[in-house]
């Protein structure tokens, strides 16, 4: 097979090469080597670049609106690669991901379980995606569709995750110490034995979300939205609940030691919140 002048086949050495608008569908690139190539919108739907390189420097390589529909990409060095507004849903991804932009990309249904490092993911479509037990350093996730995504056991420390849609998604026993989630939707999200030290969730809605024995100690959770939340056997030593919401929560055995809260803090009817501190 040959596009553009250029002979695609497993392991075919592509670096730099023009492939923009090209039609790769299905392509077999086992081992090909496209480091710096130009892909912007080529289609590469069920495309296999399992083992292939698309290192993003010195050159950048650009798949700018592609369409990668359930395309192979285990093993895949995609270090730098730009994937501005591209297709990758269904999509099985277990390469390297240091620094790559998924900016406004579309993994509905993805299946990630790279190591996720200086990752954009702004704006970024995942629902119904599978990060479950994923690595994920430094990225960010502002803004990005999680609606129904699995992130079981996933590692999200310190990872921003500002005005994100997490609705309905499964974070069971994931970590998101000291991570930003200020403005984030988790209503109904599942974030039983999570924890949630010192993370920063102001303003964020949690609505009938599960935190039961999380770990919410010394979080930051000044006007969240916590009614109808179970937070049965959580704790939330030194939390912040300023102007927060705990209508009909479910407080059974919550740990609520130093807890701060103010005259706008909601409490569920009945309950006799703990002494404010001085």
């Amino acid at each position: 097979m040959e596009v553009n002048g250029y002979k695609i086949e497993p392991g075919a050495d592509l670096e730099g090469a023009n492939l923009n608008d090209a039609d790769l569908e299905g392509a077999d690139l086992t081992g090909a080597k496209l480091d710096g190539a130009n892909l912007n919108r080529a289609n590469l739907k069920g495309a296999n670049l399992y083992n292939a390189s698309l290192y993003g420097a010195p050159e950048t390589t650009w798949l700018y609106e592609a369409n990668l529909e359930g395309a192979n990409l285990n093993n895949t060095l995609l270090n730098g690669a730009r994937f501005n507004g591209a297709n990758l849903s269904k999509t099985e991804i277990s390469g390297h991901c240091n620094g790559v932009d998924f900016y406004a990309a579309n993994l509905t249904e993805a299946n990630i379980s790279s190591e996720l490092i200086y990752t954009n993911f702004t704006r970024a479509n995942l629902t119904r995606a599978n990060l479950q037990g994923a690595h994920i350093r430094e990225s960010i996730f502002n803004e990005v569709n999680l609606t129904g995504a699995n992130l079981e056991g996933a590692d999200l420390r310190d990872t921003n995750l500002r005005g994100a849609n997490l609705t309905g998604a499964t974070l069971t026993g994931v970590s998101l110490h000291m991570a930003f989630l200020e403005g984030a939707n988790l209503t109904g999200a599942n974030l039983s034995r999570a924890t949630l030290i010192k993370a920063f969730c102001g303003g964020a809605d949690f609505h009938h979300t599960n935190f039961s024995r999380a770990d919410l100690s010394y979080a930051h959770l000044e006007g969240a939205n916590l009614s109808y939340a179970n937070l049965n056997l959580a704790n939330l030593r030194g939390a912040d609940l300023a102007e927060a919401n705990l209508t009909e929560a479910n407080l059974y055995k919550a740990g609520l030691t130093e807890v701060v809260w103010d005259e706008s803090t909601v409490w569920p009817e009945g309950f006799t919140p703990p002494e404010q501190l001085d």
